[in-house]
């Protein structure tokens, strides 16, 4: 007899490993009005820039984060309403 192991559900893989402390300094990022670039993102989780570019790649393929152009060459993450609903949801200032 075969056993096939299905894969993990695509949010369950990427809030495991650093995704779920990724997702949270984009979620506090951008509550503090500020651009949640992929180095300010691993300033924040304290994980690699390696690490936090595949978590925030893995974010945006389970659309729990969007990525955006910003000012420069830099892409900003930003945040979707699945995404705070994960982490408890928008600030009051941003809920409008």
């Amino acid at each position: 007899m075969i056993v096939i192991e299905q894969p993990a559900p695509i949010r369950e893989r990427a809030l495991s490993g650093p995704g779920a402390a990724v997702l949270k300094a984009v979620a506090e990022t951008q509550a503090g009005l500020g651009a949640a670039t992929i180095s300010a993102v691993k300033r924040r989780a304290k994980t690699s820039e390696h690490e936090a570019h595949m978590a925030l790649l893995a974010l945006d393929a389970a659309r729990l984060i969007v990525f955006d152009s910003g000012f420069g060459n830099y892409m900003r993450a930003t945040m979707t309403d699945a995404g705070w609903a994960i982490v408890g949801g928008k600030p009051l200032w941003m809920a409008a």
